[in-house]
């Protein structure tokens, strides 16, 4: 959420607060969701399944165990910020070459 700061600015809750054991706990939890969602996968009648599959693994792995998931948040957050930022600076450069 967002919260009045000490100056009288907002801040937002846990912004700044990412260490790396919580950015390669997140990746790491992510890798073995997709892993396991792979491995499940390997059959030809569930060969186009990943991404349902994955996320049903993910909306079980949060619903059994909010409290260590909830750790993963600010690691996740990071992570995804920069994938967003990645995605607007190759989409931007692509829009900008010139033939």
């Amino acid at each position: 959420g967002v919260e009045g700061g000490a100056d009288g600015g907002l801040v937002e809750e846990g912004a700044g607060s990412f260490t790396l054991a919580s950015l390669s706990a997140a990746l790491a939890v992510s890798s073995g969701i997709c892993f396991l969602a792979s491995r499940l996968c390997m059959s030809p009648t569930l060969q186009d399944w990943n991404i349902p599959i994955g996320t049903v693994l993910t909306i079980v792995l949060a619903t059994a165990f909010p409290g260590r998931v909830k750790g993963l948040q600010t690691g996740a957050e990071a992570a995804g910020v920069f994938g967003m930022q990645l995605f607007f600076a190759a989409t931007g450069a692509s829009g900008n070459i010139q033939d």
